[in-house]
């Protein structure tokens, strides 16, 4: 979860305040678990996976999330990605 909140330390000077926030951790924890899951779904379980990610989107809109905060958590997951699949993680995959 360090590595993928991490990411925005050189733009965001909270960073560290994050990191070290227990709520923050739990939440990177649940955001991990939700990708690897995600990715277990896909071609699978389509129609389920689309359910459950409305209601996550639902979650997110009375958190107060943004659609301005997408492109920052985009790029993070996206190096986070490259990071741990190496070349795995194609420019399709970016997409």
């Amino acid at each position: 979860a360090k590595l993928l909140f991490g990411f925005p330390a050189d733009t965001n000077p909270r960073s560290e305040k994050l990191l070290a926030n227990e709520l923050f951790k739990k939440h990177a924890t649940f955001l991990l678990n939700m990708i690897g899951k995600t990715v277990r779904m896909l071609g699978h379980e389509d129609d389920h996976l689309e359910a459950e990610l409305w209601e996550v989107g639902k979650k997110h809109v009375t958190y107060g999330v943004k659609p301005d905060h997408f492109p920052m958590m985009t790029k993070a997951i996206c190096i986070t990605m490259k990071e741990m699949l190496g070349s795995d993680f194609t420019e399709e995959d970016k997409k």
